[in-house]
């Protein structure tokens, strides 16, 4: 099996990727060869620049307390390939991937679909055949040519908090990229905003909404009293009930308030789910590098923050720690990110950072992004080779009561975390 499940692999990541699709026509055509499978399920579109990952990741695990058989689709995964797609938070066996790649290669003769098109038919395909009542289903770049957008009008589409990300791809201005996120709005549907949104995207929306008679729902951030934000988790009430996310970071607070309206569109639409239902499953919520906690003696945080909202987040989140925490850091990130920025916002935080190089080809050199830090960290190091090495040096000067931030980018993620994990 194993070898069988390696070659469907090859064939997935030798699918062209990182292009921006000129249309959805291949995707439409490879669906219907392989019977329209995206109809029988219903969705929850989710776009946008930060938290998508997070808030499909609190719809799903409500929807399934709530007995609704459910299935989730993100991007990227962060250990393994398979976390891409998931049903009742059982990830798709490896068995299942070689059969769902075997029957988008038949269907697909003469398409040549990419990389995320071959991908979403395998997920549209796997949600049809395990009998899914729900999908929450992550965009991967964009919105209106994303793969994903083939699907028509899904319960609710959901814009996360929309920044400056990908700006080769969607646009070099909020307001560009709001639009290409905006189409995932479809006519007469409802779409849920981030409550901290961006004015000039909410511009954009409210107009898209508009033109497609789709109703906006934007919660109001002071609806929500925050009970507790902390490093591991939060506390939210809403209409005097206690919700509890153990995602830390206040960013999560709002994330929260967005999948509670989220939910409360999809009660009208005929999905309920009880108090119970919500808070059981938003205390079940799960989800590596989202200031997850890898070790507890030296505290040791792992976060894909790759971009300046992110980095943003993240520098909140470490304000949390007791004043006069020493902070160490391992940082890597890709060429194609905002890495001059993110430096700026956080390596003044550390006392000692050492950067290295993700495995991946957009990889920036650890020598490169070192000398991004340099003006704002006078004890950072680039230390070349295999993230494991940074790592290395890194633990070695974290003393019992610093803490150790692991950071920039969720391919350099997926190589530590596994070193801690064993």
């Amino acid at each position: 099996m194993d070898e069988a499940y390696q070659k469907a692999l090859t064939y997935i990541n030798t699918r062209g990727r990182g292009e921006h699709p000129a249309g959805l026509d291949t995707m439409r055509e490879l669906c219907r060869r392989l019977g329209d499978p995206q109809r029988g399920c219903s969705f929850i579109h989710v776009a946008g620049t930060n938290g998508k990952g997070s808030i499909t990741a609190m719809l799903a695990q409500v929807f399934s307390a709530a007995g609704y058989k459910t299935g989730r689709y993100i991007s990227p995964y962060v250990t393994q390939f398979q976390e891409r797609i998931s049903v009742d938070g059982v990830q798709v066996s490896k068995q299942q991937v070689v059969r769902l790649a075997d029957a988008v290669r038949e269907a697909a003769g003469g398409l040549n679909p990419s990389f995320f098109e071959v991908l979403t038919a395998m997920a549209f395909l796997h949600f049809q055949q395990q009998g899914c009542d729900i999908v929450c289903l992550e965009t991967g770049l964009g919105g209106r040519l994303d793969a994903t957008n083939v699907i028509d009008c899904p319960v609710c589409s959901v814009l996360t908090l929309i920044g400056m990300d990908h700006e080769d791809l969607l646009g070099h201005s909020i307001e560009k990229i709001a639009a290409e996120k905006c189409g995932i709005i479809k006519p007469d549907g409802t779409v849920v905003c981030y409550p901290l949104q961006r004015e000039e995207a909410l511009g954009v929306i409210f107009e898209k909404a508009a033109q497609m008679n789709a109703s906006v729902v934007l919660p109001a951030a002071g609806a929500a009293n925050v009970l507790e934000s902390t490093l591991t988790g939060n506390t939210v009430e809403l209409d005097g009930v206690p919700y509890t996310v153990p995602l830390g970071g206040r960013h999560q607070a709002y994330n929260l308030l967005t999948a509670l309206s989220v939910l409360d569109v999809a009660a009208r639409a005929g999905f309920p789910t009880s108090r119970r239902d919500r808070q059981q499953g938003l205390a079940a919520v799960r989800f590596p590098a989202r200031l997850e906690v890898l070790k507890r003696h030296p505290l040791v945080l792992l976060d894909g923050a790759h971009n300046e909202d992110g980095a943003t987040s993240l520098r909140e989140a470490l304000a949390l720690l007791p004043a006069g925490t020493r902070l160490v850091g391992v940082a890597g990130m890709l060429r194609d990110k905002e890495y001059s920025r993110c430096m700026a916002l956080l390596a003044p935080l550390f006392s000692r950072l050492f950067l290295t190089a993700p495995d991946n080809p957009r990889a920036l050199p650890a020598q490169e992004l070192c000398a991004a830090a340099a003006p704002y960290c006078p004890g950072c190091e680039a230390v070349p080779g295999p993230a494991r090495l940074a790592v290395e040096r890194a633990l070695a000067e974290t003393g019992p009561d610093d803490v150790l931030v692991l950071f920039g980018s969720l391919y350099l993620a997926g190589e530590v975390r596994p070193l801690f994990l064993k």
